[in-house]
């Protein structure tokens, strides 16, 4: 057998490189793994709507959200805490807006963003002490003195993640809450109109907080096939990865898994594999590539998946490969191949002798042809001539 690595018409990696399919790819993701956990969770820990409040201790000075009243000596038990009770005291009950003088991470200035237009006296600071190991309120100076319409419809300090930490709620328990939803719930709550722009931020940012971001799941995926292998005995996870320029640092390329029920349940099925891609609508342009089949009682039965970049020459053989290593090991096997002939895929049978004939036969799913037959008729197709047609590519 020709190695696809000496042919020139062989398909390429991303990198250009020759893409070898007599060369194991290997069942090992190429990371260093933290063992697997007695549960994997998927989501990141909840951070309480109300959470700017500290608990009253030895020091009996705190600011309570329900009151809104900030005062000279309070402690905090962070910047941040600081930083969310003053944003809170200004959205809520001042409604007044405020600018930062000065920043660092043992002090915190704000002043009353009105000051030069309206003479409004109103600031804060507040400075670490290092021997109560809290922030603490050492200079403040108000109520406000400017009028209330000097904050326009949407109010500067209601900013994203304030916005997104009342949204958590309301994101866990329906994650397609639309951005509309969003900018009427903060209107009710505080009565100010966010843009749209604000309003998506603060969504993404809801998201983030509640499943992660598209970096961060791409970093568990490792961890998680591995969770799967340990928990699903007899679960395939092949990986195919391209090198850095930083030893030890891999780039993820292509992951395919299979769970063993469907690999051994494959004896018991007709020899037809229906394989399909479909887009990851994320950040990123993934697609992940299905494989599937009928059972006796002609229920659909889930063989295999694949994560890839692309559709493409090299990610479809490299897809036919891991289906013909776990699910055609014998050279006898015999396969019939529905597809929607994406080009990728039809030139990606020719490498894999598995799902080339005389083994296999590749056939244009019925589905397909009734898709077809839709956008024919969509042209003004003469009907009559178009069932007859149906009827014979289709009986």
């Amino acid at each position: 057998m020709d190695v696809l690595g000496n042919n020139a018409d062989a398909p390429t990696t991303p990198a250009g490189e020759n893409f070898d399919l007599n060369m194991p790819t290997g069942s090992v993701p190429p990371y260093n793994l933290y063992p697997v956990p007695a549960f994997f969770r998927t989501t990141h820990p909840e951070i309480p709507a109300d959470s700017i409040d500290v608990p009253t201790g030895n020091w009996g000075h705190f600011y309570d959200s329900n009151t809104g009243e900030l005062a000279l000596g309070m402690v905090f038990k962070s910047k941040d805490h600081l930083k969310a009770s003053v944003q809170d005291f200004s959205v809520r009950h001042a409604r007044r807006e405020y600018r930062v003088v000065e920043s660092n991470p043992k002090l915190w200035k704000v002043c009353c963003k009105w000051d030069v237009e309206t003479g409004c006296n109103w600031m804060l600071r507040g400075i670490f002490k290092s021997n109560m190991r809290l922030f603490k309120i050492t200079r403040y100076a108000g109520p406000h003195t400017c009028l209330m319409n000097e904050v326009s419809v949407d109010h500067g300090n209601l900013g994203k993640s304030m916005i997104a930490t009342h949204l958590m709620g309301m994101v866990r328990e329906d994650p397609t809450f639309a951005i509309k939803n969003v900018r009427q719930t903060i209107k009710d709550k505080f009565g100010f109109e966010i843009p749209y722009h604000k309003a998506w931020q603060a969504l993404k940012a809801a998201r983030e907080q509640i499943y992660g971001t598209w970096e961060s799941s791409v970093q568990k995926l490792p961890r998680y096939m591995s969770a799967l292998q340990k928990w699903n005995p007899g679960t395939v996870v092949e990986w195919y990865h391209l090198d850095t320029d930083r030893p030890g640092l891999h780039m993820l390329n292509y992951v395919f898994w299979a769970f063993r029920p469907c690999i051994q349940g494959f004896r018991y099925c007709r020899n037809v594999i229906s394989v399909d891609g479909t887009h990851l609508y994320t950040r990123y342009k993934h697609k992940l590539l299905v494989a599937v089949t009928l059972d006796a009682n002609n229920q659909v039965l889930p063989l295999a998946f694949a994560l890839v970049d692309e559709e493409t020459l090299a990610s479809w053989t490299w897809f036919l490969q891991m289906l013909a290593r776990h699910f055609l090991p014998n050279e006898d096997d015999r396969v019939c191949l529905i597809s929607d002939r994406h080009p990728g895929l039809i030139n990606a049978i020719n490498y894999v002798p598995a799902f080339k004939f005389p083994r296999g036969a590749s056939i244009l799913s019925t589905a397909c042809m009734f898709e077809l037959q839709q956008q024919i008729q969509e042209r003004s197709v003469e009907r009559s001539l178009l069932e007859g047609w149906f009827r014979v590519e289709c009986p």
